[in-house]
């Protein structure tokens, strides 16, 4: 296992446990006690915001969706390219950003595919409050909430690499754009717009801090963990720690090859 990061975390601070191969296909999934013990527990550090019982049902979750995807046939990106995607910020996280531009929420997300043991991808998105369905049909997002459709992004490809994510959401314009570098193998920044909001988060590790515009006055944002450990070459488990307006989020999201999305995720929202 290695943690990949965002910030450039420097050799000495890669966990590698020697009991497992680099090169192995998988860890027993289906085992939750064991996934925990042998790949989660040795990094609590930056896990220390999720229990071992919600652990245990993402586990149990993230084995069934990603059997199932496995099977979709495709061309699908490098492990390389996987991380780089890993670490960018997702469409959920988004999705939870313009609720604490527009509103005052205080709450807790799940992300998880919306129905077992079929090809579709559908996902369900929700809180107390809402539930958001995306449904990822070629290279358009649908989305509907609490059963309304709420707008539809573009999926903008070039080969294998999303090089934007654009359209309308509620009405306003909703804009996710990944700034490429080395000839598309390494991402720099990610470009957002949210309706009249705009901000540029550089995945460098001295620009852990990102100003949004377009409200009354400028809001810093700070992402102080972006992280991402390799469970296998098709599985890739994303952590991230943002400040804003004085809460943290925490967002834990699994990306594989086969969805350009995150498959599956928890986020808690928590007042500082």
């Amino acid at each position: 296992m290695q943690l990949f990061s965002a910030f450039d975390i420097p050799q000495q601070h890669i966990i590698h446990n020697p009991t497992i191969s680099q090169d192995t296909e998988s860890i027993d999934l289906s085992d939750p006690d064991e996934m925990y013990a042998r790949w989660i527990a040795p990094s609590m550090d930056i896990f220390d915001d999720i229990s071992q019982d919600e652990w245990r049902k993402e586990i149990n979750d993230v084995h069934e969706i990603f059997l199932e995807l496995k099977k979709t046939p495709r061309k699908i990106l490098s492990h390389s390219l996987l991380k780089e995607v890993s670490i960018q910020v997702s469409i959920y996280e988004a999705l939870i950003f313009r609720e604490m531009l527009l509103n005052s929420p205080n709450d807790h997300w799940s992300l998880s595919k919306t129905t077992a043991n079929t090809p579709d991808k559908r996902f369900k998105f929700s809180s107390k409050k809402t539930t958001i369905i995306a449904s990822i049909e070629g290279n358009a997002v649908l989305f509907t909430e609490n059963g309304h459709p709420i707008g539809t992004l573009t999926i903008d490809m070039e080969h294998v690499i999303l090089e934007k994510l654009h359209g309308q959401l509620f009405g306003k314009p909703f804009v996710l754009d990944p700034i490429w570098l080395k000839k598309q193998k390494k991402v720099d920044a990610v470009k957002l717009q949210i309706e009249q909001f705009r901000t540029e988060i550089v995945h460098k590790k001295n620009h852990k801090d990102t100003l949004w515009t377009g409200g009354s006055q400028p809001s810093r944002m700070t992402i102080s963990t972006n992280e991402s450990l390799s469970i296998n070459k098709q599985l890739i488990l994303n952590i991230k720690k943002i400040h804003w307006k004085k809460q943290t989020l925490t967002t834990l999201q699994w990306v594989t090859p086969w969805v350009r999305l995150p498959i599956h995720g928890l986020y808690k929202l928590i007042p500082n």
